[in-house]
C-alpha cells in the first residue's frame, strides 16, 4: 500500500470441511468459519507472510479439490482479497 495500514487484520475464510488447526490467542480468533489474526499496523510497502494451519478430515475421499481465499481489511483502507487458492486433497 501507499499508506501505513492501521487495525490490520487478515480473515481467512475456512474451505468446506475443515477445521483450524492452531491455537488461538490474542491476536487469533475464530468468528465463525473464518480465521481472524491481527496485526496490527503495517508500514508503507511491509510484507507480512500468515500461515493457517487447517485439518482436513480423513473422510474426505482422494481427489477432492478445496477452495480457499483470505482478505486483509484495515481501519484505515477499505478490504483487499487474495488471491484464491486451490489444493487437491489425495
Amino acid at each position: 500500500s501507499k499508506f501505513g495500514l492501521n487495525g490490520a487484520q487478515v480473515r481467512f475464510e475456512l474451505p468446506e470441511n475443515t477445521q483450524f488447526a492452531g491455537t488461538t490467542g490474542t491476536n487469533v480468533t475464530l468468528q465463525g468459519d473464518d480465521v481472524v489474526l491481527t496485526l496490527g499496523h503495517l508500514d508503507v510497502g511491509a510484507v507480512q507472510t500468515v500461515e493457517v494451519p487447517v485439518i482436513v478430515p480423513s473422510s474426505k475421499h482422494g481427489h477432492q479439490v478445496l477452495f480457499a481465499h483470505a482478505s486483509l481489511h484495515s481501519s484505515a483502507a477499505l478490504p483487499v482479497e487474495s488471491n484464491p487458492v486451490i489444493t487437491l486433497v489425495r
